[in-house]
């Protein structure tokens, strides 16, 4: 183990081209998407065209019960303060500009290609004296992760290893970091962290275009300062580690249009229950994604334009929506836990949806943007308001229990295509990058 040292330069280059690839195949996903409008586990109901007007307040499905219909629509936030990387030379990308964000104990952090750097939430103003030397992997996001006083981050050193490091978020100290035990590995994003276990997941190794059909999870007692366990394969894409009790999931699209689930002891790394996915969307659970979630005593996700919630211990289904036979549409994506526990909110860049995650029902839609939500950015939801963003950069804020807006807020300029930044919440204010810009959004408006 060795502590970070100064970096040469950025890297990940090749991956950042199958992002926006990725985000301009999107555009042409959403451009003819329809909205379901049936609620709860059974049925469905007709789709008007995303964007086609204001939909009605309220709309029976052919079960009898109303489902909440809103249109995006909120006041101004303001800008509580805004704060600027310290920039030596610009970066090879705009996405560069930050590769992940995390908010620990009053600090909001970065990582990016100009290292680690903290600033302070109540007046944006620098906490560490220098910049931890260390960089993120371009254009993915998710390399930090906050656990009380310690970040997690995941990135790259000067003699361009990947390694795990604790960051003190206070004094900005390294603490320790551990090199990734294989070369061929590319750290792409901190999982989570459970019971003293922190999971790194990321590209197994890479062709020469940069491209891997192999991805892994380490598992790291920080503890002990070793290797819990290990697991690579063709199956692990996106990785979702619950907190406290429970297996880790992991998945992806196989081969064609087969995606698979596969489970793992959180502790052991023991393999548990495996799950065929028949048909799912091309880009299932990339690596980079949000691609499940666990609300409601149950893991959720998307796959084509069906949403299952299954059993974490078992794998059993427990709701689908909609039920075989109901109105096709575009893929479900980026589901998100309510900060309720109970909810779970998904979307199809054109529309966003709440269901209650233990039982399936539908409780709200909220039609989106004119040019939809990003597939670039991961939602979250804290506090009772769930924040998301569009494709031109604005970030809504949405309150849980019935769909209505809270806040928008629009950078200034507006970000180019490409470049949506990345957004984090702690419960008070949201903290959003554009370009070299760090800019905390209040919850008070214009």
């Amino acid at each position: 183990m060795s502590d970070p040292a100064h970096p040469a330069g950025p890297h990940g280059l090749n991956r950042r081209k199958l992002l926006l690839a990725a985000a301009g195949g999107a555009v042409l996903l959403g451009g003819g998407a329809a909205v379901v409008l049936s609620g709860g586990k059974a049925g469905s109901g007709p789709k008007p065209p995303p964007g086609a007007g204001s939909p009605p307040p309220e709309q029976q499905t052919p079960s009898g019960t109303s489902v909440r219909q809103l249109v995006l629509a909120g006041a101004d936030a303001t800008a509580a303060w805004t704060a600027t990387f310290d920039v030596k030379k610009p970066p090879p990308s705009i996405l560069d500009s930050s590769d992940g964000l995390t908010v620990a104990d009053g600090a909001v952090i970065s990582i990016s290609y100009y290292g680690i750097t903290a600033y302070d939430t109540a007046t944006g103003r620098p906490l560490w004296p220098a910049p931890v030397r260390m960089t993120g992997l371009s254009g993915v996001g998710g390399q930090l992760l906050a656990a009380g006083t310690v970040v997690y981050a995941a990135g790259r050193t000067a003699s361009g290893k990947d390694v795990l490091a604790a960051v003190d978020s206070t004094t900005g100290t390294v603490a320790w970091s551990a090199e990734l035990p294989e070369p061929a590995w590319q750290a792409q994003r901190v999982a989570g962290a459970s019971n003293g276990i922190v999971y790194v997941t990321g590209s197994a190794s890479t062709d020469a275009e940069g491209f891997s059909d192999s991805g892994f999870i380490w598992a790291f007692d920080t503890i002990r300062r070793q290797e819990a366990w290990r697991a690579t394969g063709k199956d692990i894409g996106a990785v979702l580690v619950p907190s406290g009790r429970g297996p880790v999931l992991t998945g992806t699209q196989v081969d064609g249009s087969t995606g698979r689930l596969q489970t793992y002891d959180a502790a052991t790394g023991a393999k548990g229950w495996e799950h065929t996915i028949p048909n799912c969307a091309p880009d299932f659970a990339r690596r980079d994604t949000q691609a499940f979630c666990l609300a409601g005593g149950h893991f959720v996700y998307g796959a084509t334009d069906q949403l299952y919630a299954l059993d974490p211990e078992t794998g059993a289904e427990a709701w689908t929506y909609p039920t075989a036979g109901g109105v096709y549409g575009p893929p479900f994506e980026r589901p998100t836990a309510g900060s309720d526990g109970n909810t779970v909110l998904v979307d199809d860049r054109r529309t966003l949806y709440a269901f209650d995650a233990r039982t399936g029902a539908q409780r709200w839609l909220v039609a989106g943007p004119k040019r939809g939500f990003t597939p670039l950015a991961i939602p979250c939801c804290a506090n009772g308001v769930f924040y998301i963003q569009g494709e031109d950069g604005t970030l809504w804020a949405v309150n849980l229990a019935d769909g209505t807006t809270r806040w928008k807020y629009a950078p200034t300029p507006a970000p180019s295509y490409g470049n949506w930044g990345r957004f984090v919440v702690d419960g008070k204010r949201a903290y959003l990058t554009t370009g070299t810009t760090l800019t905390a959004i209040g919850s008070g408006v214009n």
